[in-house]
């Protein structure tokens, strides 16, 4: 058995236990976020893998090739990354505004 010890959390500074044997170590509230966004990273991928196979077959079928569908994939990502009003932060905030507004309401942007 591996003994624990009280070091920093990697993310915050607070007291968290160390794991002598991993590179981080968290508090419970930051190993509470880092589980919860890693969980949601996984299920938006599992979500979009089917939809993105379903596109590039699509697209290969009517002669794009593998390797420009792949450049349109990591481009997708690079725009959502960036500054603007369909990166991902707004799309985030755009989703959960729509998701509290009474059916019929649209949310001024």
């Amino acid at each position: 058995m591996t003994a624990m010890i009280i070091g920093s959390c990697t993310m915050c500074g607070e007291r968290a236990l160390a794991h002598p044997e991993r590179s981080a170590s968290f508090c419970s509230a930051c190993a509470r976020w880092y589980a919860l966004t890693q969980t949601a990273r996984a299920q938006l991928h599992d979500l979009l893998e089917p939809v993105v196979h379903v596109w590039v077959q699509h697209w290969y079928a009517i002669g794009v090739e593998a390797r420009d569908l792949s450049e349109q994939v990591e481009l997708l990502g690079l725009h959502w990354a960036q500054d603007g009003d369909r990166n991902a932060i707004h799309i985030v905030r755009e989703a959960l505004a729509l998701s509290v507004q009474p059916p019929g309401v649209t949310p001024s942007t």
